[in-house]
């Protein structure tokens, strides 16, 4: 039977421009969250924290609803089933949907989806394409069996399963922000009092001798002066006061001859959690410690571009290893409490400030020991490790139940798609679906590349930690057919020209974090900004409302979110 009748239909999602001189532009998207394709997972969402907030935009097609499908069009593809606890946000035009289906029909069809012959007839026509991807077409001809009785059962398990998935995971998110808003109004006491007694210096700013440290760079020197403040005045604590650094026995492995479980920065989400980690082949043994994770460490990331924070609960029942791209903390009590707080922008704002590199930064041990944590409560942390806690320990349950529904449905599916014998569906090899460029990986790309230009050595290396297995050859591929990159002779890459107003907002961010991310006002950014750009402060904050980086804040002052 067609999608068509099984009673569903099957569209694009919101194709939309971000630039405000396109045609299909519309200012609905600078303010909207979007579903894209790296929120979808086999038959359920992994959302971003914008996510969570109330839709702004409504009734319109592209916004889910309960009982859609969202597949993305990029293999692997993936289709997620959107259930009662979804927020109707917009899907981008990356990914189609399908609705109409009913509860039973939609969770067996999107579980068809997500299995490998379905993945290759939506892209049978793609030929020799670098990045194959689903047809519009070939959804709405795609022809599937009607759902078993038994899926009336497994249906709702799912649809009930990822109810509970998303619940728990909102209670992690609030309880997220709830910290972030408690460090922020701490360091905002700071920030309102520092604006109040700082003179008009024009185009510099003067900081006493005694911030000067290990380094004359400008950002380390600011970074040590808002240290000594945070100590001060707000009575923050060094972390080596509450915590020990190197948590564990720093002895490494000489030589690994077997695939291992180890941690990678591409393995952690934004919930501080460590789920089931594939062994994988060990290319660098000297980097990964002997002593396998335990329970109560908290694991902060030394790749200070790309900051992760894990909390490690009594209920990761497998032996997982460490890289040292990860620092090892032991904390004196409510270690998951002290995640939540080294997760917070504040913290991560110091580790960039104390980070070494102009390219990859990276933060070593001796530097950490310098980091302020501010002094939260026993009763708060108590509180917020107990929400931790909870969400670890129900999380597991459900994916436990999770993978028990999968493997039934499974079965079920293999007895509905029996091939006569000699016969095998089309498929695409192994090696072609692990060695993907996912979008998670390309947005940190794009983030390392907005810094600054890299060689393509440097960029493959950054892939490979982030948990690609592309080839240096692949990686060129791709970044040449990428509109917005260019590759030199040398092979150093670069983002393209931008826009004007692209090339301003970039220069606004760039002043406003020249003073530490801290409140400045709009006309001494104009001061600021360096000359080749004729602008007003009307524009200014125009063209802030609209960033991701920035926000206004009083009497037209700007930070950074």
């Amino acid at each position: 039977m067609t999608l068509k009748e099984l009673g569903g239909r099957c569209f694009e999602g919101w194709r939309v421009s971000t630039n405000p001189e396109a045609s299909d532009y519309d200012d609905r998207i600078e303010r909207s969250p979007v579903y894209r394709q790296v929120n979808l997972e086999p038959m359920r969402f992994r959302l971003d924290a914008e996510h969570w907030q109330s839709p702004t935009v409504e009734n319109e097609a592209w916004c889910v609803q309960p009982g859609d499908i969202v597949l993305n069009k990029l293999v692997p593809i993936r289709a997620a089933l959107v259930t009662d606890r979804t927020y109707r946000h917009p899907v981008d035009a990356n990914c189609l949907l399908v609705r109409g289906l009913n509860r039973m029909t939609s969770a067996w069809v999107a579980f068809c989806l997500n299995q490998q012959p379905y993945e290759a007839y939506l892209t049978q026509h793609q030929g020799q394409a670098v990045l194959p991807r689903a047809s519009l077409r070939e959804l709405r001809q795609l022809r599937l069996p009607p759902p078993p009785e038994a899926m009336r059962r497994l249906g709702e398990a799912f649809w009930s399963m990822n109810d509970g998935l998303l619940e728990i995971e909102e209670l992690m998110m609030r309880c997220m922000e709830n910290v972030e808003e408690t460090i922020k109004q701490d360091v905002q006491k700071l920030q309102t009092e520092e604006l109040s007694n700082q003179a008009n210096l024009g185009a510099g700013r003067f900081l006493p001798a005694e911030a000067i440290e290990d380094s004359l760079l400008p950002n380390h020197v600011e970074s040590a002066y808002l240290r000594q403040q945070l100590q001060r005045k707000l009575r923050w604590q060094p972390i080596t006061k509450v915590g020990l650094l190197h948590g564990a026995n720093r002895e490494r492995f000489n030589q690994v001859l077997r695939d291992i479980p180890y941690l990678r920065l591409s393995d952690v989400g934004q919930d501080l959690m460590v789920e089931h980690i594939e062994p994988l082949p060990v290319t660098q043994a000297t980097r990964i410690y002997k002593q396998p994770l335990a329970e109560g460490e908290v694991l902060l990331s030394t790749f200070v571009s790309n900051s992760r924070v894990v909390f490690v609960d009594g209920g990761l029942d497998e032996i997982v290893y460490a890289t040292d791209h990860w620092e090892r903390l032991r904390f004196l009590d409510t270690p998951a409490g002290w995640a939540l707080v080294l997760n917070t922008q504040p913290i991560r704002s110091q580790l960039e400030g104390l980070a070494m590199g102009t390219v990859q930064q990276f933060i070593y041990a001796d530097r950490i020991q310098k980091l302020l944590v501010p002094p939260v409560p026993l009763e708060q942390r108590r509180d917020w490790e107990q929400v931790v806690l909870t969400h670890h320990r129900r999380k597991r349950e459900l994916n436990q139940k999770w993978q028990a529904v999968w493997q039934e449905t499974q079965q079920i599916f293999k007895s509905l798609h029996e091939l006569p014998a000699g016969h095998k569906y089309l498929e695409f090899s192994d090696r072609k679906r692990r060695a993907i460029m996912t979008p998670d990986i390309y947005k940190d790309v794009t983030a390392q590349l907005a810094r600054s230009p890299q060689s393509l050595p440097q960029l493959h290396s950054l892939i490979q930690e982030l948990g690609s297995n592309w080839s240096r050859a692949q990686l060129q591929l791709f970044l040449t057919c990428m509109d917005g990159i260019e590759i030199s002779a040398d092979h150093q890459v670069s983002l393209g020209a931008k826009l004007p107003q692209e090339a301003l907002l970039d220069a606004v961010v760039e002043v406003v974090k020249s003073r530490g991310g801290k409140p400045i006002p709009a006309a001494q950014v104009l001061r600021l900004l360096p000359g080749q750009f004729v602008t007003t402060e009307a524009q200014i904050k125009a063209l802030v409302k609209g960033s991701s980086q920035l926000e206004l804040f009083g009497p037209g002052l700007l930070k950074l979110k």
